[in-house]
């Protein structure tokens, strides 16, 4: 079955549950792996890093986006649906060069 398929087969109070879960670990775990470097040495290692991974100078952080498909949520259906007219979570995750997330930002639109 194709993606759409697979989400559509589950509840939306099973993605509730499961989006929860994640947040709640996400959350638990944030002191230890959500952090943002502010002397300058730190800095230079960050950047040295994805300097040696990618050959890219004067990065810090990579960001990058994406919509999780969602089956349509009952009655409050119009918050979910993105500009290509699908249900849908926009999810947003900055990462540093060794992939520990900085920052997540979910919305619906």
């Amino acid at each position: 079955p194709g993606l759409e398929q697979v989400l559509c087969s589950i509840s939306q109070a099973t993605a509730h549950t499961c989006i929860q879960q994640v947040t709640d670990v996400l959350f638990a775990w944030a002191e230890n792996y959500i952090n943002f470097d502010k002397d300058k040495a730190q800095q230079d290692a960050q950047e040295a890093g994805f300097s040696a991974i990618a050959g890219m100078s004067q990065v810090q952080r990579m960001i990058d986006c994406m919509h999780v498909a969602l089956c349509a949520l009952g009655q409050l259906v119009a918050p979910y649906i993105n500009k290509k007219e699908f249900h849908s979570l926009n999810i947003q995750l900055v990462c540093d060069q060794h992939l520990r997330i900085m920052q997540m930002y979910v919305c619906f639109r």
